[in-house]
C-alpha cells in the first residue's frame, strides 16, 4: 500500500506533462494575424450586459450588445491576442463587461518586422 501511495503523484506528474498546446501558426505579418483574430471573432454570435454609468454618457447604466469574441494586440510581444467571454451566445447578464471572465483562447503570433530587417 505504501508503493501504492508514493507512485499517484508520478502518474499525475506524467498525466499533466502530456497536456501541451498545439503548435501555433506564425504569420508573416501583423495584418495577416489581425485578419485571421478577425475571422476567428466572427465565428460566434453576440451578447447583452450592462455598461457602467458614466456621468457624460449616460446617468445609469444601460445594456447593450456585444461579440462574444474579440482581438487585442499585445504590444511587448509580435502577438494578437483573442478573447472570449464566458458566456453563452444570445445571452442576457445583469453584471458590467468588466466582472464577466474573459481568458485568453486564441493566440496569433506574427514575425516581427525588426527580427525580418537584415542586420548591419
Amino acid at each position: 500500500m505504501v508503493l501504492v501511495l508514493s507512485t499517484l503523484p508520478l502518474i499525475g506528474i506524467e498525466a499533466m506533462s502530456t497536456r501541451q498546446q498545439t503548435p501555433q501558426h506564425m504569420y508573416d505579418s501583423a495584418v495577416e494575424a489581425l485578419t485571421a483574430c478577425q475571422a476567428w471573432r466572427q465565428q460566434e454570435g453576440v451578447f447583452t450586459a450592462m455598461t457602467t454609468a458614466v456621468h457624460r454618457i449616460a446617468s445609469h447604466p444601460r445594456h447593450i450588445q456585444t461579440g462574444l469574441r474579440s482581438c487585442e494586440a499585445d504590444i511587448e510581444q509580435a502577438l494578437i491576442i483573442g478573447r472570449r467571454y464566458s458566456v453563452l451566445a444570445e445571452s442576457h447578464h445583469d453584471k458590467p463587461l468588466h466582472q464577466l471572465h474573459r481568458p485568453i483562447n486564441q493566440t496569433f503570433p506574427y514575425a516581427s518586422q525588426a527580427s525580418n530587417s537584415p542586420t548591419p
